[in-house]
C-alpha cells in the first residue's frame, strides 16, 4: 500500500492506494476465468468490495473509535523541521476529522485445475 498524507485547513486528506496480485484457482467451476471479459469483471468486482471494507475499517477507526490505529500520523514528521511545529498540528485532535481516498487495483491471474474425478475419467478414456 502507498500512502498520501496532506493536511488543507487543518483537515487530513489521507488517499491510499493499494495494488493487490492475486492467483484464482478454479476447479469444476462453469464460468471461464480464462477468457479476459470474465477476469476482468471478476477483478473489478474484487476491487470494489475491498475499497468498501477498507474504507468502512478506516472509518470506523478514524470516526468511531477516533484512534490512529494504522499509524497515519507518523506520516507528518518530515513535513515538520521541529517537534514543536509538529505538535502544534495537534494530530489526536484532528485525525477524526480525516477524509479518505482508497484505490484498490487488482491483477488476477488464472489457474485453471483438473479435478481428480475428471481426472480418472480422462485416464479410463484413453485406455
Amino acid at each position: 500500500c502507498k500512502t498520501k498524507l496532506k493536511l488543507e485547513n487543518n483537515i487530513p486528506k489521507i488517499n491510499i492506494t493499494a495494488n493487490i496480485h492475486a492467483q484464482l484457482v478454479t476447479s469444476g467451476s462453469p464460468t471461464d476465468y480464462f477468457e479476459n471479459e470474465n477476469r476482468y469483471q471478476l477483478a473489478k468486482k474484487i476491487e470494489e468490495e475491498l475499497s468498501k471494507l477498507i474504507y468502512s475499517y478506516l472509518n470506523k477507526c478514524c470516526k468511531e473509535l477516533k484512534a490512529d490505529i494504522t499509524g497515519f500520523g507518523k506520516n507528518l514528521r518530515p513535513q515538520y523541521l521541529t517537534l514543536t511545529e509538529l505538535e502544534k498540528v495537534d494530530w489526536e485532535n484532528i485525525y477524526p476529522n480525516s477524509e479518505f481516498v482508497v484505490n484498490v487495483g487488482v491483477d488476477l491471474n488464472t489457474t485453471q485445475i483438473v479435478t481428480y474425478k475428471e481426472n480418472v475419467k480422462s485416464r479410463e478414456n484413453n485406455k
